[in-house]
């Protein structure tokens, strides 16, 4: 009997995954044709490996955001989620341009890839500190690591990469919250309407004397 109920949990769970992951690919798909996603080298984490975070983050999102809508007063309408749709834009407005400042920032074209530089020279790199970030690797045969320390870019790497994979959250929020306002307010006016209408009508209707 437990196993049985507990197969019967598992499937449910199985299920319930399987709607909340396809729901995440689909998000990170819209939300990654004007993301573009950091070098490959990046984290030691390839651009599919990247994605696929995205998509689980986003599927933990669209699940988190189904909790929220259930547990939300229905006092709370349109209004209330048209707000959270425009904060978390505003917020990944800036942030998408934040990462695209420090993406040209702290990456440099060398070989027809990209690669993460550092911020702060080495000893070696500091001699030459003067040319651009290009004819540095090309004189360093593409060793980052030979002109800027390991620290910087490691943590150029690390910061590069966390606005990313927050950058999709941010945008799937913005998305299903939107959604909700428009689904909110779509069932509301018809209710709004008919209140309207029967109070207009007790208004026309005659009074009788007595």
């Amino acid at each position: 009997m437990p196993t049985t109920a507990f197969s019967r949990h598992s499937s449910r769970l199985r299920q319930n995954w399987n709607i909340l992951a396809e729901s995440g690919v689909w998000l990170a798909a819209l939300i990654g044709g004007f993301v573009t996603p950091p070098p490959e080298q990046l984290a030691g984490v390839s651009d599919s490996q990247l994605v696929s975070l995205s998509g689980f983050v986003n599927a933990v999102v669209v699940g988190l955001f189904i909790v929220l809508i259930a547990t939300r007063r229905p006092a709370q309408g349109a209004r209330f989620w048209a707000r959270m749709a425009g904060a978390a834009l505003g917020v990944a407005v800036v942030l998408f341009f934040v990462y695209r400042e420090r993406e040209d920032a702290w990456t440099c074209l060398y070989d027809s890839h990209r690669i993460v530089i550092g911020s702060t020279f080495t000893i070696a790199g500091a001699r030459h500190a003067e040319l651009d970030c290009k004819e540095l690797l090309e004189d360093a045969d593409g060793r980052a690591d030979f002109v800027w320390t390991d620290a910087s870019i490691r943590r150029n790497k690390l910061l590069l990469t966390s606005c990313y994979v927050a950058l999709m959250p941010l945008f799937a929020v913005s998305i299903l919250c939107t959604i909700e306002a428009g689904f909110r307010l779509s069932k509301s006016r018809p209710k709004n309407t008919a209140i309207k209408a029967t109070a207009t009508a007790d208004r026309k209707a005659p009074t009788r004397k007595r």
